[in-house]
């Protein structure tokens, strides 16, 4: 009866901590006591969940969230178990890109979970960004450069169900 949040913890990383671990627990933490404090939404605050792609309890999760996926590698159980999860309702949260390089390998892995799958360009009139808070402004500006707001959709259709945002 309660949100969990569901950081996913993957193979591949650049420095002694990986970085699908960058900001953990912090993050998870902060981000379920606010989630808490604006909206009905009960958490389980002071805990989180740290799953691989290939667990089979991660369906349960409507929403997963991977940080740093510039370092991101997978088996093809994670393959598949990414691509059963996306197909089966599950929406994937991609956060924290350092360039050119990260994006590169986000891209290569997506294709790999999803080979038809296109990313398409969000702005601030898509749904996503006024299901709860109304956003009008997408910020431009990033640590390196540009920043981008992208979408995966159901049959790279945006008037289907977005499957995956970065």
């Amino acid at each position: 009866g309660r949100f969990s949040f569901v950081r996913l913890r993957y193979q591949g990383g650049f420095r002694r901590d990986p970085g699908w671990a960058h900001d953990y627990p912090r993050a998870d933490w902060h981000f379920q006591r606010i989630l808490e404090e604006v909206t009905f939404t009960r958490t389980l605050r002071d805990e989180s969940n740290i799953m691989t792609l290939d667990d089979p309890e991660l369906g349960l999760h409507p929403i997963v969230y991977m940080s740093e996926p510039g370092f991101w590698t997978m088996n093809e159980a994670e393959v598949t178990g990414l691509r059963t999860y996306l197909q089966k309702g599950g929406f994937i949260i991609f956060d924290d890109f350092r360039g050119a390089r990260d994006w590169t390998n986000l891209e290569a892995r997506m294709a790999e979970v999803l080979p038809d799958a296109r990313w398409a360009p969000l702005d601030a009139s898509h749904p996503v960004f006024h299901s709860f808070f109304d956003i009008n402004t997408l910020i431009t500006e990033g640590y390196y450069g540009e920043a981008r707001f992208l979408g995966i959709f159901e049959d790279n259709d945006p008037k289907k169900r977005l499957l995956a945002v970065a």
